[in-house]
């Protein structure tokens, strides 16, 4: 699996998890498989630039976020706190995965 993909795919699901999507929702407006969507966002299939650009759209992210290329605004606020905390890189991105996965929950909560 390709750091990237991972990357991509990750990204993909944080966007669709925060705007209270779920995989089976934003699948069936991509016009793609379940499955085919998971693959994506588990890093194991890489999906067409067409797919990514939909993908973007209906997410409302930029393709660069997507790529892993920036980042957004609450990310770039997470990794602030981070930075001196002696973290490795993976350490770090783990914590800002964690982080930002957190919100669609406290969103359901609150």
């Amino acid at each position: 699996m390709s750091t990237n993909l991972h990357v991509m795919g990750n990204r993909i699901r944080t966007a669709r998890q925060f705007r209270k999507l779920t995989a089976e929702q934003l699948s069936e407006q991509l016009g793609i498989a379940t499955e085919s969507l998971r693959h994506i966002e588990n890093g194991t299939r890489r999906p067409s630039y067409a797919l990514l650009d939909n993908i973007s759209d209906i997410l409302d992210v930029s393709l660069d976020y997507l790529a892993g290329k920036t980042e957004l605004p609450l990310e770039r606020r997470v990794r602030r706190e981070l930075e001196n905390m002696g973290l490795t890189k993976a350490q770090e991105d783990a914590c800002v995965e964690i982080a930002l996965n957190a919100i669609p929950v406290i969103k359901r909560i609150c």
